[in-house]
């Protein structure tokens, strides 16, 4: 929802860049490089942000069991869900854009 709103809002400066001469496919790669940078971003603070947690509460099992513990994150869920945050993203940002950079073309286009 964060995303659609923020597209909303930004709605301003993408016929800017219209009006400036970037075709549409151009703006719509624009919102698109921007959206995967933000998701990328977001997933490394997370990770960076669970590791301590995780560390932690590995340490916990170690001192309660007495035995070593090895910190395991699967990376096909991890990417899984990195994919699906993305996919989400994307049709939350590209698609009202495209929607609505569309329709202004076909208004100044009549």
């Amino acid at each position: 929802m964060t995303l659609l709103m923020s597209t909303a809002d930004r709605l301003r400066d993408l016929r800017l860049l219209r009006l400036s001469g970037a075709t549409l496919r151009q703006v719509l790669w624009t919102v698109a490089a921007e959206t995967t940078f933000v998701v990328a971003l977001g997933s490394v603070l997370g990770a960076l942000t669970a590791l301590p947690s995780l560390l932690g509460v590995r340490a916990g099992l170690r001192g309660t069991f007495g035995v070593p513990v090895r910190l395991i994150v699967p990376a096909a869920p991890v990417a899984a869900a990195v994919a699906g945050c993305l996919v989400l993203a994307l049709a939350a940002s590209v698609l009202p854009a495209r929607v609505a950079l569309a329709k202004e073309t076909r208004a100044g286009a009549g």
